[in-house]
């Protein structure tokens, strides 16, 4: 698996898991997805500036592209 695919796994799972943990309703799982969530907050900036490099990092790849298709097109 790529990397991404692990990121977006692992996202995905946190997701249901947190579904879970709300449909069961006990105290245990409220205090277990209050954690959870008190977790994301804490992370959230660092999750934001890494999709930001990220999409720099993309968007500077798709330029060199472009600017590769462009020197191809006109030889």
């Amino acid at each position: 698996m790529t990397e991404d695919a692990i990121y977006y796994w692992h996202k995905l799972w946190r997701a249901l898991h947190k579904v879970e943990l709300r449909l069961m309703g006990t105290p245990e799982a409220q205090a277990k997805l209050k954690e959870m969530n008190e977790q994301d907050e804490r992370e959230r900036p660092k999750r934001v500036k890494e999709m930001r490099e990220l999409a720099l990092k993309e968007k500077l790849q798709n330029e060199q592209l472009k600017g590769e298709d462009y020197d191809h097109d006109h030889k």
